[in-house]
């Protein structure tokens, strides 16, 4: 019963000792250890539980002796004091860690919080420690900077061996320890960092040197902004130094400093010609001192920079414009202390001025350019022409003349000349113009007279432009000289080419104008003649006697005059738009005009030729026709005109002209018959008037009663008759001068009658009825 009672307790302290021993495993780090050590108290149990289980069951005799189970017993419960005590002391030395471990986590935060480096470098010159901010600065994690050379790999190598040189020399003890001092660090990049150290020693319980700590504040961005700040001063000092803007620094509005420029503009020679001064010399006037005051101090109250305009003065007395831009160095007394810049802008006043100057130049041509769209009348163009170029004040006066081609004055206008213009108008009427306008005239380009006050002596005008400049400038377009336009402006643009492009730029422009005006005057009268003969050339047309037509291409009817209808029986409705083969007999008729007549019209221009057409009641008409081509500006032929005149009564008088013909063909040849027949009457009548007088001569000598003497009467009695004879040829031939003698007619027709018989034929009868009671007539015998 003994033994058995000792094995269960036994096994029982067994059991609780690896239970603890089980507990220190996860207390311990050496977790190896104690686990096997567990493991052999548990199977010490676990070995005594089997030999209690042989024993109670029956199989197995325990030989053991009582004392050795005494001893296991003592042992397991030393075993469990032992390890209770083991377990109390781990969790004191756990405790304590634990609290160590706060502890450092507390100093660590510490040391990441003060944002500089904190490194320990033992005397090995290896890393021990190094805080957050160190590591960022080295862009490394803690683990990868533990245990390395500080020199080697974070000093840069062009100052390495220095600095090892001084930290062997600290750790030796030869030197102490400088408490500030700079130098760079290298970090992982291979960036240089510089940094800010302050080194302390390191010893051991003995007193020994065993390393060193230092902490550093990283510097770099500051050493640059130190740097940057040098050099900006420096770059400050140049630029206030070289700077073209008058630069100067005042105190309650005296003057204590200014650079370079501002010496220069002032035109002071040294700073005693300021110092201490008021900046009232720096003003024009004292009422422009006391403006600018007020704007400054105005602004000043509100906080605002202040910048203005104003009227300088420089030590000369001359004056400029500038612009003053001044700031506050102290915003709780703004007027105390301030700087202020000063730059010339007399050259942007001059360039603001020349800008408006344009602009009212520009604005002005613009008015001008709308007059010249709207105005038709020269005379009243050049007078509003003259009022526009003042009247924004582009142009301080102006003039202009026009001359027709011989050179007389047309007209004369002007603008803010007053009425010295008077005088000078009365003098170009007379042909005596301004010198400017002489020049202008003969080289035919804009004249400029910087100063016709003293120039133009004999000028009338020379009073108006005692302050101003002219520009002279022909008005001429394409080689024809219209006329002068003369404006002044001030000295300050006189020589400015923009100005005097402008000035061009209008003359042309006006020039143009005329030149239009003399096209549409020109124009409006071609017109009026072409209108006056359009007119005359429709009541010719509409008048004509002869018909006419147009035609287009295809031979269609455009239009047609009243003769046309009339002669043709169509109303003007019934013809327009037809073809032309409603006048023709046949369409064989019209369509061989059209291929053998047009082709010669087309050549040659026009036809003329007879034929015959057809009116509306199917009667043929005997026409001449006459056909000439209408043709388009480009040369094309668009038509054809067609005037046609009835040769119905031509024809008539052609036949009767024949018959005439023939019967002055048969009047002309009996005409050669009687010239002949007057001939041969002259030469017969000669042999008749010898045979006469010799007859005479011969009854001369004889008696009546003489047989011969009857016969030389009868010869005589036929040369008588046969004179009688030849005399009526040669009257019939108009060959014998009248000899008017008392005459009866009767007598004189019978004798007619007996020569006409033997003239005219047996074919012809002639009948007479004479009066035998005609009385006597005064006339030649031949002529009846």
């Amino acid at each position: 019963m003994g033994i058995k009672f000792i094995l269960v307790i036994s096994i029982i302290l067994q059991f609780i000792a690896s239970f603890l021993a089980f507990r220190l495993v996860y207390i311990l780090r050496r977790r190896v250890v104690w686990i096997t050590i567990t493991s052999v108290i548990f199977l010490m149990a676990v070995r005594r539980l089997i030999a209690l289980y042989g024993v109670i069951i029956g199989k197995y005799i325990y030989h053991g002796e009582l004392s050795a189970e005494l001893v296991a017993l003592a042992t397991s419960v030393f075993i469990i004091i032992a390890l209770v005590w083991i377990k109390r002391l781990l969790l004191n030395i756990r405790q304590t860690e634990e609290e160590l471990r706060k502890e450092r986590d507390r100093s660590q935060k510490y040391l990441d919080i003060i944002g500089v480096i904190v490194v320990a470098i033992d005397a090995d010159q290896k890393i021990t420690f190094i805080n957050r901010k160190g590591c960022e600065i080295l862009g490394c994690f803690e683990q990868e900077v533990i245990g390395k050379n500080w020199f080697d790999n974070f000093i840069p190598e062009r100052v390495r061996d220095e600095v090892r040189d001084v930290f062997s020399r600290l750790i030796a003890g030869e030197i102490e320890p400088v408490e500030y001092y700079e130098n760079p660090i290298l970090n992982k990049k291979g960036e240089e960092r510089i940094i800010f150290w302050h080194n302390t020693i390191l010893n051991d319980e003995e007193g020994n040197i065993i390393g060193i700590l230092s902490s550093g504040e990283d510097i770099t961005e500051r050493k640059k902004t130190e740097e940057e700040l040098i050099k900006s001063k420096e770059l400050m000092s140049n630029i206030l130094s070289a700077s073209p803007v008058g630069i100067g620094l005042v105190e309650n509005r005296i003057l204590n400093w200014a650079n370079e420029a501002m010496l220069e503009m002032f035109g002071f020679e040294s700073e005693y010609d300021y110092m201490g001064k008021s900046a009232e010399i720096l003003y024009a006037s004292k009422e422009e001192y006391e403006r600018v005051g007020k704007i400054i101090y105005s602004n000043f109250k509100e906080g605002k920079v202040t910048s203005t305009d104003a009227k300088l003065k420089r030590k000369d007395g001359s004056v400029f414009y500038g612009h003053i831009k001044i700031s506050p160095l102290d915003p709780k007394d703004p007027m105390k202390r301030a700087i202020a810049a000063i730059s010339d802008i007399s050259w942007r006043k001059e360039a603001e001025d020349k800008i408006k100057h344009l602009n009212s130049v520009l604005y002005a041509i613009r008015k001008v350019n709308q007059l010249i769209s709207s105005k038709k009348d020269r005379n009243r163009l050049i007078k509003e022409i003259c009022e526009e170029l003042i009247k924004t004040r582009g142009y301080l006066s102006a003039w202009s003349a026009l001359f027709d081609e011989t050179g007389a004055l047309l007209t004369i206008s002007s603008a803010g000349l007053g009425s010295k213009f008077k005088e000078m108008a009365e003098q170009v009427k007379q042909g005596k113009l301004p010198p400017c306008g002489q020049k202008a005239i003969s080289q035919s380009d804009i004249v400029i007279n910087e100063y016709p006050f003293s120039d133009c002596l004999d000028c009338p005008l020379k009073e108006n432009y005692f302050t101003k400049a002219t520009m002279t400038l022909p008005l001429k377009y394409d080689k024809k000289m219209y006329g002068l336009l003369s404006v002044s402006i001030p000295h300050l643009f006189i020589k400015e080419e923009e100005e005097i492009n402008l000035f061009k730029e209008v003359g042309r422009d006006v020039s143009f104008a005329l030149y239009n005006l003399e096209i549409e005057e020109e124009k409006k009268e071609v017109e009026e003649k072409l209108r006056k003969s359009e007119a005359h050339l429709r009541a010719l047309i509409e008048s004509s006697t002869d018909a006419i037509i147009t035609l287009d291409c295809d031979r269609n009817i455009l239009t047609c005059n009243p003769a046309f209808l009339k002669m043709y029986g169509y109303t003007y409705e019934e013809i327009i738009g037809k073809s032309g083969s409603i006048l023709h007999p046949s369409k064989e008729s019209f369509d061989r005009v059209g291929k053998e007549i047009y082709p010669i019209i087309n050549k040659k221009g026009f036809y003329k030729g007879e034929r015959e057409l057809v009116r509306k009641d199917g009667t043929l008409i005997p026409i001449e026709t006459t056909t000439s081509v209408m043709k388009s500006p480009d040369g094309s032929i668009v038509g054809y005109v067609v005037i046609m005149r009835d040769i119905t009564e031509k024809r008539k008088a052609e036949k009767e002209k024949e018959i005439m013909q023939a019967q002055l063909m048969q009047a002309q040849k009996m005409e050669a018959v009687g010239l002949l027949a007057g001939g041969l009457a002259h030469d017969f009548n000669n042999l008749l008037t010898a045979i006469q007088g010799y007859t005479e001569m011969m009854i001369m000598k004889f008696n009546k009663r003489d047989p011969l003497y009857k016969n030389l009467k009868y010869i005589h009695d036929a040369s008588t008759q046969g004179a009688s004879l030849i005399r009526q040829l040669l009257l019939f031939s108009r060959r014998q001068p009248t000899k008017p003698i008392s005459l009866n007619i009767n007598k004189t027709i019978r004798g007619i009658l007996k020569m006409l018989k033997r003239i005219i034929g047996e074919d012809i009868e002639i009948k007479t009825e004479l009066d035998p009671e005609l009385l006597s007539v005064r006339a030649d015998e031949a002529n009846i």
